[in-house]
């Protein structure tokens, strides 16, 4: 479960249709599973090669959620995947915690 102290973003990785019009109507569809401001204020789809992105960011497929921190530099310093687990959370804020953004 998010935590206030700390930043964070739902970052949906799609494929990109590959025209404004198409990318809007999709992000218009996601936008209505998220009726709440707050909701969306930490949502931001991304549209790119999504096999691309998977395999750069390190993860092991696209049928698993994952917890991923990023730093400025768009470096991925610590990864989770699946259901959520306290161990692995911890792992997560240890990483961030020595982390100077």
């Amino acid at each position: 479960m998010p935590t206030p102290s700390i930043a964070w973003l739902r970052m949906p990785v799609l494929n990109d249709p590959g025209s404004t019009a198409a990318r809007s109507a999709i992000e218009t569809k996601f936008l209505r599973s998220y009726p709440a401001d707050a909701e969306r204020a930490r949502l931001m789809p991304v549209f790119t090669n999504r096999e691309r992105f998977v395999r750069s960011a390190g993860l092991r497929g696209t049928d698993k959620v994952y917890a991923v921190v990023i730093n400025r530099q768009g470096d991925v310093l610590a990864r989770a995947e699946g259901a959520f687990d306290a161990g692995k959370a911890q792992n997560l804020r240890e990483t961030l915690l020595q982390q100077r953004f």
